[in-house]
């Protein structure tokens, strides 16, 4: 009950800091669909260009539908040379709280990600709370990896590459001052059928 009450307050941080000098500008995402399961893997960069150190909590939401299944080995975390500092404070299954701290004049890279099971043949990867930043991001990059096994109907963005690796195909996507107006969907086949 305590971490459902304080879960419900974490959500209304994005909203209460969105007046903070930190600026997120650029995302490389990698989505791996195999075995039933979808792998989200991100790799964030923010920056604060201001003068003094920045605090804030970030919201990180997982995609909720009754065609995905529940999330697990959910991560945050950053890299100070060799060490490795956890980030993630808070979960559920809506998701997750990350702790971040920036000092002045300096970039810091966040890695966040997340395993969810698949029910059906839809994969989602949620891009649309990028608004909440209020500017568009300089570069957004999305790696596809899907095996053989898999066909892809259809993806919300188009790659502009692709590439063979083992037994898997990649799909490539990038973005350029992209402020995303829909999430990241694809539908594929892998004996669930297309269900579109």
């Amino acid at each position: 009950m305590k971490f459902s009450l304080l879960f419900s307050i974490f959500c209304f941080i994005p909203t209460i800091f969105s007046a903070q000098i930190i600026e997120f500008y650029k995302e490389y995402i990698t989505i791996e669909i195999h075995n039933g399961y979808v792998e989200i893997n991100g790799v964030y960069q923010l920056r604060n260009p201001g003068n003094s150190t920045q605090e804030m909590k970030l919201y990180y939401p997982f995609p909720i539908d009754s065609m995905y299944g529940e999330v697990s080995d959910a991560y945050a975390f950053e890299r100070m040379g060799d060490t490795t500092i956890t980030r993630l404070i808070a979960q559920n299954e809506k998701g997750a709280m990350v702790d971040l701290k920036v000092a002045p004049m300096l970039a810091k890279t966040l890695y966040i990600g997340y395993t969810q099971k698949l029910l059906s043949n839809k994969s989602e990867y949620i891009l649309t709370s990028t608004k909440k930043w209020k500017k568009p991001l300089e570069s957004s990059e999305f790696e596809l990896i899907v095996p053989f096994s898999y066909t892809i109907d259809s993806m919300t963005y188009h790659p502009f590459d692709t590439a063979v690796s083992g037994n898997k195909t990649h799909y490539f996507v990038r973005k350029i001052n992209f402020m995303p107006e829909k999430n990241f969907v694809v539908w594929f086949k892998n004996g669930f059928g297309r269900n579109k």
